[in-house]
């Protein structure tokens, strides 16, 4: 129940930014839809795993520095384990 609240949370915080963080929420939108495709769940570790494999496989300035930034916002807006 909590990873669900801690995930409506961050999927909230990315919809009501609008526009300023339109590139960090299609990163989202994307390392979401890649881990529907590999059949693994929606959590947020698995998320920040997936982005952090991005950052490594990008040769893009520019995409890392957006993949950056979402890992960024959603490893500060992820609860700490207890």
């Amino acid at each position: 129940m909590r990873q669900h609240t801690a995930q409506a949370a961050l999927i909230h915080f990315f919809h009501s930014a609008g526009e300023r963080l339109a590139e960090e929420t299609e990163m989202l939108g994307l390392a979401v839809r890649s881990l529907i495709a590999k059949g693994i769940p929606i959590t947020n570790k698995a998320i920040i795993l997936q982005l952090i494999a991005e950052i490594e496989q990008t040769q893009s300035v520019a995409r890392m520095n957006v993949l950056r930034q979402t890992l960024d916002i959603v490893v500060g807006r992820t609860p700490d384990d207890i």
